[in-house]
């Protein structure tokens, strides 16, 4: 199976403090909350859509969080036009969190774990905001309120644990696209062509 947690394979820091297990457990919570109460810390409407609207296109904004979000959860590979939805879609929720992502983007160090982020984010007053970043990048969706943003359907890292045994639902068993792929030549066989077996050939009757 692939990996089941977000955390860098290989990774040689030892974490001090929650565990890659509380990471997970602690962000389904935060979803399960804000689905429930409203993210903590959501402002007027009017002034979290304004606030979203004058940071969600900083690019260098965008960057930073790019590199926290990588850090959080341990995955260099993330989308940055996924990141750019996920930073614009929280500025429209919660309109701290502008300030949040800053705090958050300069307690990432070079080669620093997810664990150890998380508790450099809980010492700093961010460990929600930290934790509903992991959960927008899981479930790819953003929650505020009543109101629930989609932000990536395939991408969303949950899907990623399981990749090599489950398709991603509603998606056919030759994975996301497969119908964009070039037809197969004229001749050329098809699998289930090629994997019959080859016709035995008559005996050969000598004469005597």
């Amino acid at each position: 199976m692939s990996r089941d947690i977000p955390m860098k394979e290989g990774s040689a820091t030892v974490p001090t403090g929650p565990t890659r297990r509380d990471v997970v457990l602690a962000a389904a919570a935060v979803a399960a909350q804000a689905t429930f109460f409203g993210w903590p810390g959501i402002g007027d409407a009017q002034t979290s859509q304004a606030a979203g609207a004058a940071g969600a296109a900083d690019p260098e904004a965008i960057g930073r969080f790019l590199a926290f979000s990588k850090a959080i959860t341990g995955h260099d590979d993330i989308d940055p036009t996924t990141a750019a939805r996920i930073h614009q879609a929280m500025q429209q929720g919660n309109a701290a969190f502008s300030g949040q992502s800053e705090v958050l983007a300069r307690l990432v160090q070079p080669g620093m774990a997810p664990d150890a982020l998380l508790t450099a984010a809980t010492s700093a007053g961010v460990r929600e905001a930290a934790l509903a970043v992991v959960t927008a990048w899981y479930t790819g969706t953003v929650v505020a309120g009543s109101t629930t943003t989609v932000v990536a359907y395939e991408q969303a890292l949950m899907y990623r644990p399981v990749a090599d045994a489950l398709t991603v639902p509603t998606y056919c068993n030759e994975g996301p696209m497969w119908w964009t792929a070039a037809p197969p030549e004229v001749g050329v066989p098809t699998p289930q062509e090629a994997a019959r077996p080859s016709p035995t050939p008559p005996p050969v009757m000598r004469s005597q």
